[in-house]
């Protein structure tokens, strides 16, 4: 059947090595003194006579092994501590600050804190702790500097240490992990601790390095990945939580380690108290799709839409279920294909995703890593407007259920229908007989089985029996809101009775009746009305001939 419009888309110790330093602003000798009121009064030791009052800063730095002796060597893994004491004439120094640094050519050891300053205690030591990376050999110096008003002093340590890794004493063992507070909220911080042991007791030989890891799923969890222990032997680190509770309570193991000793405990974190679904975008971004089986280049029959679990931080909850149901399934419209045929009844809300209690749920789907789930909406045969709705039980124990709705959606405009095409002309009559270049508007208009307009983008062809039809490039026009145009222009060839007769086609269907109103074609049940071939009337008779001036136009030949 033919018609004007047919159908168609990631060691060891060595001995002392110590620099003390005293600032002298005047005088010879060795008094170490400074003059810190500008005048005379740095005298040496045989010096005599009165003088202003005089005040000497000093800092004596030592590098101490674990037994407390002094030492210049650095040995992987034995760290030393430099310990700067400071005095002010002759009396310790409280709560000042020392920096510490390093001279070396080459990376030879590090020192922790990197930011290398610390506040004197009661007995006016500062310590850092020294570790050789085991990189290089070669010597360095630690420094220290001290200033307190316009007093300053300086001291300096000389290392040595050698490339290459010496393991930790394999006495050392851990005792039990301990984690204050047992049980965080979700996105709480918990400290944890533990003691490093050798024979039982605590090991207070030297700092040791302990490295700290979680159960959590990556991303999901911050922790201290390595600690250096304190001067009594204990280790602490710190558990962020980042979601690793999302959808139920977590107990999350917290593993200690220190060579090939291991300890762990436990960290009760909680799931959050609340959280939210929502709708996140719609493909296509226009939010239109075309009636089932009459897409095409640029119109599509179905939508991708996307929605996202999320918890009271904001967080894509990973693995829940989501149920999903439509606004309405008239056409046999469906969600990723579930059977309409195999719904429970009753229909709409509760078909797929249950009654308000969730006692019966239908079509549920997991969301992604990132807490996204997404559906995919098929148009049916009928035009209607339709939203999506997704439901969620969240967080675990919830009795009512988060839900949210998609945009709407609008599947329309189907194929031309030949009843819904017309065609006029703006002049019946140009003064084209003797001159070229007269023009008239063909306008056709176009409408779908529902009469609403075809989508934007059908083509309509053109064809002439004289003058000339639309442009060189192309012999057709598409429409916007159901409609186009071309020009006809008068030229040569003129018919002889200086009548041209414009025929317009498009892809489309034939008329039927549709009784029961679904859209689509049923032999035996919907009346049709069959078309002959289209053609050009070249010669006004109304009749169809092959060959000839009147030839039969027939596009699928």
């Amino acid at each position: 059947m033919r018609f004007a419009g047919l159908m168609a888309r990631a060691a060891r110790w060595l001995g002392l090595g110590a620099a003390v330093l005293a600032l002298a602003a005047c005088g010879g000798g060795g008094s170490g003194c400074v003059d810190v009121f500008g005048g005379n009064a740095c005298g040496d030791a045989g010096g005599g006579g009165g003088g202003t009052p005089v005040q000497a800063l000093t800092l004596n730095l030592q590098l101490l092994d674990g037994d407390g002796k002094a030492t210049t060597s650095v040995v992987v893994g034995q760290p030393l501590r430099a310990t700067a004491v400071l005095r002010l004439d002759g009396q310790a120094v409280s709560g000042e600050i020392v920096q510490f640094g390093i001279e070396q050519s080459a990376d030879l050891v590090k020192i922790d804190p990197v930011t290398g300053s610390q506040l004197t205690d009661a007995g006016g030591a500062a310590s850092v702790t020294v570790n050789s990376l085991g990189s290089a050999t070669g010597a360095g110096r630690i420094t220290a500097v001290a200033r307190i008003g316009e007093l300053e002093a300086t001291a300096a340590a000389n290392f040595f240490t050698t490339g290459g890794t010496t393991p930790q004493p394999a006495t050392l063992v851990l005792g039990n992990v301990s984690i204050e507070p047992g049980s965080v909220s979700a996105y709480g911080t918990a400290g944890i601790r533990v003691q490093v042991l050798q024979g039982g007791q605590p090991y207070t030989g030297g700092p040791v390095e302990v490295g700290f890891s979680s159960s959590c799923a990556a991303g999901k969890a911050t922790i201290t990945e390595s600690a250096t222990t304190r001067p009594d032997g204990t280790a602490e680190a710190t558990f962020v939580d980042n979601g690793c509770a999302q959808t139920a309570d977590t107990a999350v193991t917290i593993t200690a380690t220190i060579g090939t000793d291991t300890e762990s405990g436990t960290l009760q974190v909680k799931s959050p108290t609340t959280g939210s679904l929502r709708f996140v975008s719609a493909v296509p971004a226009d939010k239109s799709i075309t009636l089932r089986g009459q897409g095409g280049i640029g119109r599509q029959e179905n939508a991708t839409l996307t929605f996202q679990l999320v918890d009271v931080a904001g967080q894509g909850v990973a693995d829940a279920d989501v149920c999903f149901d439509a606004s309405t399934y008239i056409g046999s419209l469906n969600i990723d294909g579930f059977d309409p045929d195999k719904k429970p009844v009753p229909q709409g809300s509760e078909a797929l995703c249950g009654s308000d209690n969730l006692s019966i749920v239908r079509y549920v789907k997991r969301t992604n890593a990132d807490g996204t789930v997404t559906v995919q909406v098929n148009s049916g045969t009928v035009p209607t407007p339709v939203r999506v709705r997704a439901r969620a039980l969240y967080p675990s124990g919830a009795t009512s259920a988060l839900q949210t709705f998609s945009d709407t959606l609008s599947i329309s405009t189907g194929l031309p229908l030949q009843r819904s095409f017309s065609l006029s002309v703006d002049k019946a009559n140009i003064d084209g007989g003797n001159f070229d270049g007269e023009i008239a508007t063909v306008t056709v208009r176009l409408a779908d089985q529902f009469s609403n307009p075809v989508p934007d983008g059908t083509v309509v062809s053109f064809i002439g029996s004289g003058a000339s039809v639309c442009t060189a490039d192309n012999g057709s026009c598409k429409t916007v809101n159901g409609a186009c145009s071309c020009q006809v222009v008068s030229q040569e060839r003129r018919p002889l009775d200086n009548r041209v007769i414009v025929t317009a086609y498009a892809v489309g269907l034939e008329d039927f009746d549709d009784v029961d109103g679904d859209n689509l074609y049923k032999a035996g049940v919907d009346p049709f009305h069959d078309l002959g071939d289209a053609f050009v009337d070249a010669n006004k008779d109304g009749l169809a001939a092959d060959g000839g001036a009147t030839g039969a136009f027939n596009p699928t030949k």
